[in-house]
């Protein structure tokens, strides 16, 4: 689970008291990954409920172990 999977230029905010109440750079990262992987999608909403780390992701390399902590349970995208 410590497998590096990326890698932060920036520290990323995954903190509920602002995913649930501002626009953040992490939730943003999901949603275009999202927009990335599907062809003819021109946009992605995400619910704020779906991203669970409640924590800032230090910039540097980024683990499966960090994004199973962000992402616990697989969600449907339609």
């Amino acid at each position: 689970m410590n497998e590096d999977c990326g890698y932060f230029e920036v520290d990323v905010e995954g903190r509920f008291s602002k995913l649930r109440y501002e626009e953040t750079n992490c939730a943003n990262f999901i949603s275009d990954i999202i927009r990335s992987e599907f062809d003819q999608c021109d946009l992605s909403i995400l619910n704020c409920g779906t991203l669970r780390s409640n924590d800032v992701i230090e910039k540097g390399h980024f683990s499966l172990h960090e994004l199973n902590n962000l992402l616990p349970m697989s969600d449907k995208v339609v």
